[in-house]
């Protein structure tokens, strides 16, 4: 039975599938790859008991307009923002960028959005979604449904149209089938570990899947093995271990 996720903001939601949510623009008119993220932490949640969906994806400028106006009201000076030469100051409620400055609109060259907005369970989401490569908005205007792409800048006037970079689930290496902690295969990181200035981090793949973290003994009295490389990203997502 094929998976279903909460969709939309009717009271209760509705559930669609990735196939179903595939004819809905709001979701369709998003960037693929940002779609191809979002769906993995769909599946990821899911997989775990979890419920999460989309509550928004895409909108038209006029639903921005729309939304915008709904959301805010006109202010001789001061507010949060200016729209058609005027300053604007916040309703008490969710804020929303003035045409033309959401990632929800019209963003990349095709036309694709890379702004949606989550439903279900978003206490899991705002602790998961780095996996995915996205970052929510939790401390950005308070808006912890908000997610988008971890590699654009927060606000879209500050965007140059670069493409994302394609992004694929970690990849767990084989388990182990050895109660030789020698044979364990090795893996490092493949960019600076966690803000490490020099060096490269080396790990052993246990029986859990999880990494052991070597030091520099450990792992030259394994036979000092290349191994591996990982980004930061899988060596988060498979978790760490310490001596």
């Amino acid at each position: 039975m094929a998976l279903t996720f909460p969709f939309g903001y009717s009271t209760p939601p509705a559930r669609l599938t990735l196939a179903e949510m595939n004819t809905r623009p709001t979701w369709t008119r998003l960037d693929a790859e940002f779609r191809d993220r979002l769906s993995a932490m769909f599946v990821d949640a899911a997989s775990k008991g979890v419920s999460l969906g989309l509550g928004g994806g895409w909108r038209s400028s006029a639903i921005q307009r729309a939304t915008f106006l709904e959301r805010h009201v006109q202010v001789p000076s001061g507010g949060c923002c200016s729209y058609m030469g005027q300053r604007w100051a916040l309703k008490p409620n969710a804020h929303a960028a003035p045409p033309g400055a959401s990632y929800h609109e019209e963003t990349q060259r095709d036309g694709d959005a890379l702004a949606a907005d989550l439903i279900g369970d978003l206490f899991w989401m705002n602790a998961n979604c780095w996996r995915f490569r996205l970052v929510h908005f939790g401390g950005v205007n308070k808006e912890p449904w908000h997610v988008q792409p971890v590699e654009i800048p927060t606000g879209r006037p500050r965007y140059n149209g670069a493409e994302l970079v394609p992004w694929r689930p970690p990849s767990t290496p084989d388990p182990i089938t050895t109660d030789d902690e020698d044979e364990m295969p090795i893996v490092t990181n493949a960019e600076p570990f966690f803000g490490a200035a020099v060096g490269v981090a080396k790990f052993a793949v246990q029986d859990s899947g999880r990494l052991l973290l070597l030091n520099e003994p450990e792992w030259r009295a394994r036979g000092a093995k290349a191994g591996t490389p990982l980004s930061n990203a899988d060596i988060g997502a498979l978790g760490v271990d310490q001596r």
